[in-house]
């Protein structure tokens, strides 16, 4: 290819793959980032007063085992001149001044996309001209560019021609100004990148979309082809369904405003498990682009789908401007909730939820009457005093969280980012290989007088369980609201940190201060039966209730409507079941929330559920069979 001009992406190429992957995760992801940017290209155009067709076309081929093996996205927008195709191939964190506002501080899908999935093929065409870039995977993963040295004339049309029919060839016809965009997976990632049909409705759903497919100045067709069957046509439309009255708020955050609208529905809109393409959640707008969609904590309860939220906070984007790194997360997915602003904005949008949730389940529950569910609450007491066991354990050992062996290869502290609240205390893990320990000691300071450690010098003792490695801890107490970095260094042999959040004591409304000074200490209230209609789960723990769906398909031989044990033997051992798996889940989570994480923490998190199980499942049976057995006559 000597028309071409082959050099390295800018970035150290072993930090591309792990940006691109952070980003591109599945092709939903791809082909979200593919379609904003034609959507923004559009969006300029008609800033300037410029009619535009708003068509975007995007094919998608997979063969018969659902692997992706090419994706093509196209518009008829402004395309790119040369100059412009380099900058959009650039890894930068300062934004290319043709991107307006918030986009260009996201902007961040299309050379991911190519570099994730191996190979990309770029085609754009502006002012008569013709440009073209390749991005691709060579060796040792390393990321590389070919760029055509100089542009072609549209008029050129065997040259045009070679520019279609080489490989990657495109199945869409160039059009006389716009950008076409071909990625295909080479190597590992064509056994990764899986598209179903179903993806289809999940793509449509996607909220970083749903402002396109909803324009009706946009068009959106998709091609879906797998393998030799015949190739499908859709056109990317979405009907939300029709909510009641919106509730519809400004709320002062500091010296700023945010505007928050929460629609209810008739019916769920969606069900848990939460993600992306969930209807249900709120979507934060800045400057009336998505960034971000969450449930802020709710994504367990059932009845929180039954509300959908939008949350605009363009006060953010001056923030932004200033320091991106504050306000989005690493890989720019979405914001930094413990950032001190953005916790703020969370706490007063939970603030109006909350109640709204609870009034829909209060509604569901009203009249119900179990004597099981009267007599099982004296389980909560044992179930705190078995937690409260558990906890102080893994405070004290010197060596716990030493899940996985082998994955630390220098002075760790886990975890590298937390928060604390005001006046209480958390605990942060030290790790180090024992060759490198010797007899040094762990100094520790801080940067800022918002926390208080316990120590500032600590001796690491080797594992009992794992000889290759040494273990400690710490406590950091929580003193003013603020943000301060724990520097640990083991003489001139290794250092690392951590950053702590300090935020305020969580807020409790009024009702729930009362059922805490009057009511139950400890992680576990109440033990509640749900008869919520095609629950996706059997149990839940929310708000220190412990939920049992009757009416999911496990559940419903054993456990019936309004809580009576059936007759079945195995009755009593499904609700001993049920509740030790909910108690397992909570204290993993408190586990990993204490900083006792190593290596993967979905691993992590098995081992800490498994080591509980193993202590105290046993004894949540024999208590929940005295119970039942001494009120038998009550439930049958």
């Amino acid at each position: 290819m000597e028309n071409f001009e082959e050099t390295p992406l800018e970035i150290d190429p072993a930090l591309v793959p792990q940006l691109a992957e952070s980003t591109i995760r599945t092709p939903i992801h791809a082909l979200v980032e593919l379609i904003t940017n034609s959507d923004d290209s559009y969006r300029r155009l008609e800033a300037e007063n410029q009619r535009v067709s708003g068509l975007i076309q995007v094919f998608v081929q997979v063969n018969r085992k659902n692997e992706v093996e090419l994706i093509e996205v196209k518009d008829d927008a402004e395309g790119m001149n040369q100059k412009e195709l380099k900058n959009a191939l650039k890894f930068s964190g300062t934004p290319d001044i043709r991107f307006r506002g918030i986009r260009g501080l996201l902007r961040r899908g299309l050379k991911e996309a190519c570099v994730v999935f191996g190979l990309g093929k770029i085609v754009t065409i502006k002012d008569g001209l013709v440009n073209l870039a390749y991005v691709y995977r060579g060796e040792n993963r390393k990321p590389y560019k070919k760029l055509l040295k100089e542009p072609i004339s549209y008029s050129d049309h065997n040259a045009v021609r070679n520019i279609i029919e080489n490989p990657p060839p495109l199945k869409f016809k160039l059009p006389s100004r716009g950008t076409t965009v071909v990625i295909i997976p080479l190597g590992e990632s064509r056994s990764r990148f899986k598209f179903f049909e179903d993806d289809i409705e999940k793509l449509c759903k996607h909220y970083g979309i749903r402002h396109i497919v909803t324009n009706p100045r946009r068009k959106i067709e998709l091609y879906y082809k797998k393998e030799s069957r015949r190739e499908k046509f859709y056109e990317l439309r979405l009907d939300f369904p029709r909510p009641r009255s919106p509730i519809k708020k400004e709320i002062q955050i500091g010296e700023n405003q945010i505007q928050l609208e929460i629609y209810e529905y008739e019916n769920q809109i969606d069900e848990p498990p939460f993600d992306e393409s969930n209807l249900a959640g709120f979507t934060v707008l800045i400057d009336e682009i998505p960034v971000d969609h969450t449930f802020f904590g709710f994504e367990e309860d059932p009845d929180a789908y039954f509300f959908s939220g939008c949350v605009r906070a363009d006060f953010l984007l001056k923030e932004l401007r200033e320091n991106p790194g504050k306000i989005l997360t690493p890989n720019r997915m979405g914001i930094d909730w413990r950032y001190q602003l953005c916790r703020e904005i969370k706490r007063a949008i939970i603030n109006q939820f909350r109640p709204l949730v609870q009034r829909k389940k209060d509604k569901r529950f009203r009249g119900w009457s179990s004597p099981l569910e009267s007599k099982i609450q004296g389980v909560c007491g044992k179930l705190n005093d078995l937690a409260t066991r558990y906890l102080n354990k893994i405070n004290v050992s010197t060596d716990i969280g030493q899940l996985i062996e082998g994955k630390v290869d220098k002075l760790t502290l886990v975890p590298p980012v937390t928060w604390v609240e005001v006046g209480e205390e958390r605990n942060i893990s030290i790790y180090c290989p024992k060759n490198m320990v010797g007899e040094s000691k762990c100094k520790l300071q801080t940067d800022s007088d918002c926390i208080e450690l316990s120590t500032k010098e600590i001796t690491l003792q080797p594992s009992e369980k794992y000889p290759d490695l040494c273990y400690n801890y710490f406590t950091v107490t929580g003193v003013n609201l603020g943000m301060a970095t724990v520097f640990c260094s083991l003489g001139d042999k290794d250092s690392s940190n951590c950053v702590i959040n300090v935020v305020r004591e969580k807020e409790i409304g009024k009702k729930k201060r009362r059922d805490k000074v009057a009511g139950r200490k400890g992680l576990f209230k109440s033990i509640k039966f749900d008869d919520l209609e095609n629950p996706t789960q059997r149990v839940a723990y929310l708000d220190g209730v412990i939920f049992i769906y009757t009416n999911f398909p496990s559940t419903m031989p054993y456990i019936s409507a309004r809580g009576r044990l059936s007759n079945n033997p195995a009755a009593k051992a499904i609700l001993a079941e049920l509740i030790g798996d909910a108690f397992c889940r909570v204290l993993a989570r408190k586990a990993l929330e204490a900083g006792k994480q190593l290596g993967d923490p979905i691993d992590s998190y098995m081992a800490h559920y498994n080591e509980i199980q193993k202590l105290f499942l046993e004894k949540i049976h024999r208590e929940i069979d005295k119970i039942v057995s001494e009120y038998q006559s009550d439930f049958q």
